[in-house]
């Protein structure tokens, strides 16, 4: 029955770009990811439970009042991000106060320490009170040459950087200092490490979950590193093939072909897959990736299933996902065409 489907929809699936076209591909099949739910790892069907289980047990071990505290960040932060939004609305410069709700907020979601949030929390309201300070925030960094300067964590401040370096209208800018930002991972030996780091987060025990952190690394370094970016700045002539290397065998799940993060669950490492991490290695690599009709049956078959993994967004649709599922059938069927001549393959033969 797989393989009848396979070819069924091959022959359905658009021969050229249109996002429209690949959009209409995808739903006319609305009971396809059925086909292979059973194949769905358990690791990536139940990893929001796990997740929740896993940061209560830290919390309930290290923070005996923690469902207090927690009660009270998230009540401070959502007011803090209401004065943003209505400063911003009245066309207010909120760039500062912007960049620490949004390091907040992945604080809040990813790693369990409070006195941590609660500090943020209170440098969200200083930059506030002090309107005038905004801007520094697109100013560049002369410590280490970055921007983003309101953010503390280095893979925020690579996020910052990024924007900035590609704006079109800094194209032609020569950066008042010198950009040290990338020394941490500007050689192969360091940048292993530096994902060695984030690739298992075992939330039991450290309360911390790289998975964040790995996506927006990954996507960010996957650009900068292999289109050469900045033209200024010199990479290490051998970072391309440690990058790729780290992409295609250390990071990516050999079942599933997808990425994302791995576990510490049960006294085992477990492999969680990720449709926006998987969504950006994809996509920034133009979809030259071996082994993409495994990827594109693992899409159909978690359909139905929450993001990060699935498609819905706590039980529902989600524009922003489907967004990344439209692109990656995109470049299945722009692969796959290109291949005509290669070995029939079972299930999803043809895109």
């Amino acid at each position: 029955m797989g393989h009848r489907f396979a070819k069924g929809f091959a022959r359905g699936c658009p021969r050229n770009n249109s996002v429209v076209k690949v959009r209409i591909c995808v739903f006319l099949f609305p009971g396809a990811a059925m086909l292979w739910a059973a194949e769905v790892p358990q690791s990536d069907l139940n990893a929001r439970a796990q997740q929740r289980s896993e940061f209560t047990a830290f919390l309930s071990r290290t923070t005996p009042d923690y469902q207090g505290r927690l009660a009270r960040h998230y009540i401070r932060m959502r007011a803090l991000a209401a004065q943003i939004s209505a400063r911003e609305a009245a066309g207010q410069n909120t760039s500062c106060s912007h960049q620490i709700l949004i390091e907040t907020s992945w604080l809040a979601a990813s790693v369990m320490d409070f006195d941590r949030i609660e500090r943020r929390l209170d440098d969200l309201e200083k930059s506030l009170a002090h309107p005038e300070r905004e801007a520094m925030a697109d100013q560049q960094n002369p410590s280490d040459g970055s921007w983003g300067s309101c953010h503390d964590e280095w893979f925020f401040k690579v996020n910052a950087t990024y924007d900035h370096l590609t704006k079109p209208s800094n194209a032609a800018e020569t950066p008042r200092y010198k950009l040290r930002l990338f020394d941490r991972v500007n050689s192969p030996e360091k940048l292993r490490k530096y994902f060695t780091s984030l690739e298992v987060s075992d939330l039991a025990r450290t309360g911390v979950d790289h998975r964040r952190e790995l996506n927006e690394s990954l996507s960010n370094l996957i650009r900068l590193i292999l289109r050469g970016q900045p033209s200024y700045d010199a990479w290490d002539p051998k970072l391309k093939d440690a990058l790729m290397d780290v992409i295609l065998h250390r990071l990516r799940n050999p079942q599933t072909g997808w990425w994302g993060e791995s576990y510490v669950r049960d006294g085992k490492v477990e492999f969680v897959d990720d449709l926006s991490v998987t969504f950006h290695v994809i996509s920034y690599l133009r979809g030259d990736v071996p082994n993409l009709a495994a990827v594109m049956d693992h899409l159909l078959a978690v359909k139905h299933l929450d993001y990060p993994i699935g498609w819905l967004e706590n039980g529902k649709n989600s524009n922003h996902n489907y967004m990344d599922v439209v692109v990656l059938f995109r470049f299945c069927c722009h692969t796959q065409v290109k291949r005509k001549n290669r070995p029939p393959r079972r299930r999803f033969t043809e895109c």
